[in-house]
């Protein structure tokens, strides 16, 4: 559902910001999100297997103080790793490329957007890449 308009935040100037600096912010927002969803996933995969690497090892080792049969891994895995995985994906799946590029052609058609997309532009996402020149 479209907003009533694409209100730029209070905190910035939109006298000075075009329609294409509102397609660059909504871009940086996608590209932000898929990478922080990036981020939670690989992270919370990662430390799950190295959790579970140490619980191999520690098998082996009867000396070992760090002990985790296959269901304290499971129970580890199930209340640690899967809900931060499970935030990561919702964030790469809701921040996807074809959505982003329906909000975008949504936005050049009607210059509206999304009620949450509009919530979620501030004013970082509207600055100037560091490695372009002004």
């Amino acid at each position: 559902m479209l907003g009533d308009s694409a209100n730029i935040p209070s905190s910035v100037d939109p006298r000075q910001f075009t329609a294409d600096d509102t397609v660059r912010a909504i871009h940086n927002l996608f590209e932000s999100r898929r990478s922080g969803g990036i981020v939670l996933t690989g992270g919370a995969i990662g430390g799950d297997l190295l959790a579970a690497k140490l619980a191999t090892e520690s098998e082996q080792n009867q000396n070992s103080w760090w002990r985790l049969s296959f269901g304290d891994h499971a129970v580890l895995f199930g209340i640690i790793a899967a809900p931060i995985a499970a935030v990561g994906i919702r964030k790469i799946v809701s921040y996807r490329g074809g959505r982003e590029r329906r909000v975008i052609a949504d936005f050049r058609t009607t210059h509206k957007l999304p009620y949450k997309i509009q919530r979620r532009l501030n004013p970082t996402f509207f600055a100037q890449p560091k490695s372009r020149p002004n």
